[in-house]
C-alpha cells in the first residue's frame, strides 16, 4: 500500500515520465494504469489490495441444474458432455447455461464418464 501511495504522489508531481516512474518503481505500465485509475475512481483507499477470489464460482451449479444434468445422462447413457449439453438448452433455453466442460465436470463427479467401448453409432440430439 506504501509503495502505492508513493508511486500516485510522484505521478502527479509529473516529474517523470509515467513509463520511467513505472520502471523506478518495478511495475508494469499497465499495473501503474491500473494504480492510477484506481485512485482517480476512489481516492486513496482505492490502492488497497482487493480480493483475487472470482465473484462467481463456475463450479458452483445450482442443485435441480446438476440434477438435470445427471437426469439427461441417465436418459442417453452413450452421450457426452457435448451432447447433453445441446439437449439441456433445447429444454431449458440460453438463460446461464452451463459451460460444455461444466457438464463434464458434473459427470465425471457423478462417475458417468462416458464409456467409448460401449458407444452406439452415431446419434444426433432429438428436437423437440
Amino acid at each position: 500500500m506504501d509503495q502505492r501511495a508513493e508511486f500516485i504522489r510522484e505521478m502527479l508531481k509529473g516529474e517523470r515520465p509515467f513509463k520511467h516512474l513505472c520502471q523506478a518503481y518495478g511495475i508494469s505500465e499497465n499495473t501503474g494504469y491500473k494504480w492510477k485509475e484506481r485512485f482517480t475512481q476512489e481516492g486513496i483507499k482505492g490502492l488497497s489490495d482487493r480480493s483475487r477470489t472470482p465473484h462467481h464460482s463456475p463450479a458452483g451449479l445450482p442443485e435441480n441444474t446438476v440434477l438435470e444434468i445427471i437426469r439427461l445422462k441417465n436418459q442417453y447413457p452413450c452421450w457426452g458432455p457435448k451432447k447433453i449439453r445441446v439437449l439441456y438448452q433445447r429444454e431449458h433455453g440460453q438463460k446461464d447455461l452451463p459451460s460444455e466442460s461444466s457438464f463434464k465436470r458434473v459427470l465425471d463427479k457423478a462417475g458417468m464418464k462416458k464409456n467409448k467401448r460401449s458407444v452406439l453409432p452415431y446419434q444426433s440430439v432429438p428436437a423437440h
